[in-house]
């Protein structure tokens, strides 16, 4: 695939600068870690972008689905900022949200791929429909456990990697039926 190399590299750079970031506000600790750990997820939809869009417009789809995909991260980082601050409660949150319906719900859309219109403003404007969908169903996957890492500052950095290593394996499974589960399995497993 040859847009993981330059996912890998971007990730990479942002947990190196997440180590050694002196802590200036949380915008922009927000943009580092969103690139250290949702950044390595856009494989797929990426792949599916560039491989319906023309070699002459991959380029720009591949960036307006990004920008699209990190905004929407970047706005509901204020929610879930906001959330953390909350304390224990967002534990429970949590843990109900990971065992909820509502989550699979989500975590399924992240497989459904939109056909990407082929030319001019119609294909501009379905990279940042892609991204900005995508983004949402991202977000509606990993919000809770991404605020886990904030009620917890003193703990921050091994719930952000086990909540990456989550994320990460989650989104690797196959779909499967919404239902109240506390492990989550792929079809006829």
């Amino acid at each position: 695939m040859a847009v993981r190399t330059p996912l890998v590299v971007a990730s990479g750079a942002c947990w190196i600068a997440l180590a050694f970031w002196v802590r200036c506000g949380d915008a922009l600790d927000w943009a580092l870690m969103l690139g250290a750990m949702m950044v390595p997820l856009l494989g797929p939809p990426l792949h599916h972008l560039r491989t319906r869009s023309f070699v002459t417009r991959r380029t720009r789809a591949t960036a307006l689905f990004v920008i699209a995909y990190l905004a929407v991260w970047m706005l509901a980082g204020i929610g879930i900022l906001g959330v953390s601050r909350l304390g224990w409660p967002v534990l429970g949150a949590a843990a109900f949200w990971q065992i909820s319906p509502w989550k699979q719900r989500a975590l399924n859309r992240l497989f459904c791929h939109p056909a990407i219109p082929a030319f001019g403003l119609a294909a501009d404007l379905g990279a940042v429909r892609f991204g900005l969908s995508h983004g949402v169903f991202c977000i509606g996957s990993c919000w809770a456990l991404m605020a886990l890492g904030f009620v917890f500052p003193s703990a921050h950095w091994p719930i952000m990697i086990a909540t990456s290593l989550w994320i990460w394996r989650e989104q690797a499974r196959l779909p499967a039926a919404p239902r109240w589960a506390f492990v989550r399995r792929g079809p006829g497993v």
